[in-house]
């Protein structure tokens, strides 16, 4: 293997079993000693890529928003182009991946704890916004919004409402309940957002748990 390859799976080593001690400790809690035991590296490897602790949760934010939000483009191929639908979806994925995945779980929860010089995490949010805010756009070119609905203030509120119920979720359940709540926050949020008597025809389920449809209010 060459040394530029080793390199690279050491830096990939790194960010995995810092994103693991990280969503284990927290950003405090967390020492580069315990990254370099849980990554089976020296503390030389671990200063050769990241000079410091910030440098190094920094890289794990990095990499998970290097995936996240997921294109417009590619979230409208699951929902047959429909594009209220793909935003359900989109925080069905996401709600799955927090429950699942420790790079995701980690570089959310140093967004909040970490005090960061860089401008990266403060930006956060702004990705998200963006993409929701473009679904909505193409939900109301769709004739699924309903009049005079202001886009912009609900994709903040939206993606507000979703960070908060995750953190809700992390401190009561450790996120075992995710899915059902982001099925009551659509319960809630949507009758708000779709035009007075529209039917209630989106799937509030993830892809791969969808159960049969059963009529309830419009959403």
């Amino acid at each position: 293997m060459r040394k530029k390859e080793r390199a690279e799976l050491t830096r990939a080593k790194l960010i995995k079993a810092a994103a693991t001690t990280f969503d284990d400790k927290g950003f405090r809690g967390t020492s580069l000693q315990d990254v370099c035991e849980a990554a089976g590296v020296t503390k030389g490897a671990l200063y050769f890529h990241f000079p410091s602790k910030d440098a190094l949760a920094l890289a794990v934010i990095e990499e998970h928003y290097r995936g996240w939000p997921p294109s417009v483009d590619s979230l409208l191929l699951t929902s047959d182009g429909r594009a209220l639908q793909a935003l359900v979806d989109l925080s069905f994925q996401f709600g799955s991946q927090l429950v699942g995945d420790p790079v995701i779980r980690a570089a959310v929860r140093l967004v909040f704890e970490s005090e960061f010089d860089e401008p990266e995490p403060r930006r956060a949010f702004s990705g998200w916004i963006s993409a929701v805010n473009t679904l909505l756009e193409q939900a109301r070119a769709q004739g699924d919004t309903r009049d005079g609905l202001d886009l912009t203030a609900t994709a903040e509120l939206l993606v507000g409402v979703f960070t908060g119920s995750q953190l809700v979720a992390q401190s009561l359940t450790g996120r075992k309940d995710m899915i059902e709540r982001i099925r009551h926050l659509w319960v809630c949020f949507l009758p708000g957002v779709r035009p007075d008597g529209a039917p209630a025809d989106l799937r509030l389920e993830p892809l791969a748990l969808e159960r049969p449809r059963v009529a309830s209010p419009s959403l």
